[in-house]
Order: structure tokens, then sequence, then C-alpha cells
């Protein structure tokens, strides 16, 4: 009987209390970035339903304003009660002092600290006491999927062929592109008659991504693979494949909303992703941290990777081609329901949405 009334004490106080305020640092453009846009419509979506009161500020791509709003918020009169920041060019390494110093929580996800920072100054989720927590995609494993599924649709194609690569890195600057060219190499490692031609930077840019790809099937006529650390450095190679009349796969990751119509074009190859969901994941720490306290561990990994290519495009395609989040049940995903833990993966929320990869 105790544990009866004090489970109807936590659901009546879960219900009534005041609604949690979080302000989204986002690095993109809410309305039409092709990546953080798809990740704000299912924030606001679980944000709904988890109670929390999600304001969402944007940075358009540009490293000093996103600092300058950073900071702005961090002097609000109000302050929001957690701040989620993404580590893209080192953002979330320049705000965390001031959020802490501040008395805001913060969460860092998507793209984390990085290897120098952490090795110099220490882990901001050990060093400060509002940082609670930070939740890092597996790039690595994206990189890797990536690579893998378009080797295979080539040895298709060409079951003899020594099989070639050119990969269009993202910002040296950041860890995903690090770490998604790390997957690319274990993927070409662990294939045969595979060679990986050389990487280059294109910053996550679509017409540099063009103009390298120009350059790079003049070095390497007979290229088989482009393989993009974003669909949209991949949609700039498809505009030079398109005009130079070669025949190599591309291949890109994000899952932006135009991946989907290439694929089923037959322009791309494949596109990987998922992890525009890591920001719901990011809500879920918030609801529980709020709701149970501090979480015993600080660093989580989220595995929300899946591949769509010709094979699958057809059935993620209705599902995922739209923003309509409102089949996905996400206070499920809350550690207080759940005696396992969290489960940071792509495919119960596909199966929540009825598409099975």
């Amino acid at each position: 009987m105790k544990n009866i009334v004090l489970f109807c004490f936590m659901v009546t106080s879960f219900l009534c209390a005041e609604p949690i305020s979080v302000t989204f640092l986002n690095p993109g453009n809410a309305a039409d970035d092709p990546f953080f846009g798809r990740m704000v419509s299912v924030m606001v979506a679980a944000a709904k339903q988890l109670d929390i009161k999600l304001d969402i500020v944007c940075g358009d791509r540009d490293f000093t304003t996103a600092i300058e709003q950073g900071r702005a918020v961090c002097n609000r009169k109000i302050k929001p009660d957690y701040l989620l920041v993404i580590n893209e060019d080192g953002i979330a390494e320049r705000i965390i002092p001031t959020a802490d110093s501040a008395g805001i929580k913060t969460v860092v996800f998507n793209e984390g600290f990085s290897e120098k920072y952490i090795s110099e100054k220490g882990h901001p989720a050990g060093k400060y006491k509002n940082c609670i927590s930070e939740i890092i995609p597996n790039d690595s494993l994206a990189g890797y999927i990536l690579a893998k599924d378009l080797i295979a649709q080539r040895r298709a194609q060409f079951p003899n062929k020594n099989i070639t690569i050119f990969g269009i890195e993202g910002s040296p600057r950041t860890n995903s592109s690090d770490r998604r060219i790390l997957g690319l190499k274990q993927a070409v490692r662990d294939s045969k008659n595979v060679t990986l031609l050389q990487t280059a930077p294109a910053n996550w840019d679509c017409d540099k991504a063009s103009y390298i790809t120009s350059q790079a099937i003049k070095r390497y006529p007979d290229i088989d693979i482009l393989w993009c650390a974003s669909d949209l450095m991949a949609d700039g190679a498809l505009q030079v494949k398109k005009s130079a009349h070669k025949n190599f796969l591309i291949g890109g990751i994000d899952w932006a909303a135009f991946a989907f119509d290439r694929v089923k074009s037959g322009e791309f190859a494949s596109t990987v992703g998922g992890h525009f969901f890591d920001g719901v994941w990011a809500l879920v720490v918030v609801k529980d941290h709020a709701v149970n306290g501090i979480n015993k561990s600080k660093v989580f990994i989220a595995n929300s990777f899946s591949v769509v290519n010709q094979s699958n495009v057809h059935a993620m395609y209705p599902v995922l081609s739209r923003n309509n989040w409102d089949g996905v049940h996400f206070a499920k995903y809350l550690r207080g329901t759940e005696s396992r833990g969290y489960n940071f993966t792509i495919t119960p929320l596909l199966k929540d949405l009825g598409v099975h990869e």
C-alpha cells in the first residue's frame, strides 16, 4: 500500500510541477537547415510530451554569433533550468564555464568535447558541477556503415574490380568528421580489394564539396565511390557527377530530408542517419535529471545510426520524409520508467513509427 501511495505521489508531482525550462543553442537554422531542421522538429514533439518548455536559439552556422548567443542566455534575468549545447567548432567548450558560473545545468550532445580539450583541461562533466551529461553519437560507426554499404553496392556491380574510394570530410575542427573518417578507414581495412585514394575537408559546405569533387575526378578519373561525411556535401558531389557524366556511387550521412529523395531516384546510393534523434536523448536525460536527480553516468553513447538505400527506402520514405513524430511515445525512454537503463538506439524509435529496418 505504501508503494502505491508513493507511486501516485510521484505521478501527481510529475504532472503538476512547473515545466522544466530548456534552451537549445542550435548551431544551424531551425527552418531550413537539412539536418538541424529535422532535429528541432522531433525535439519540439518530445518536449511537448515530456512537459518541457523548449526555447530554441539559432546560430545560423556562425561561430561568433553562437558564442554571443550562449553568453546572452547565461546573462538573462530569468535563466533556463537547462542549456543544451552542441560542441560544433568548440562552442560548448567556450560556453560551459559561463553557464556553470550562472548556475545553469548543461547537457552537451551530438558533437562532443575534443580529445585535445579533455587531455588539457579535463572532462567538463567532471570539472563543472552543472555540466550534467555528454551524449556522443557513434560517428565512427556511421562512417563505417556508409562505407561498407557503398562497397557492397559497387561490388555487386563489378564483382572482380579493385574498388577505389575518395572521401570528403567535414570540418577538421570537429570530432564527428574525424571519427566518421576513422570509420571509413576501418571499413577499407576490413574489405578486400578496396583502396582509399585520398580524403579532403569541405567544411560541411555543398559548394566546396563540388569543387573538391571536380578536382578529385581530374586526379582520379576512375573513382568508384564518393564517400561524404554529410548529405549536404554529397549533394555537392552529385552536381559534379551529373555534369561530368560519371558513374561513381555517392553516399552521405545525416538523413537530410532531400537525401531520401536522392536515394529514391537513384542519385544517392545510400544515406546513413538517425542521429537527429540525439536532441530527444538530451531532453530525456534532462527530464530524468530534473525528476530523479543526478545520473551516475556522465557520458552516454548514442547509436542512432542506420542506412537507407534502394532495399529499404520505399519502406522508410513515408515516415522519414515528413516531420510527424506523434507516433513516438518519448516518455517510455526515461530511465525513471525503465530498470534496464537508457536505450539510445534507432531501432525502437523506428518501430514506434511503424518502420522495421
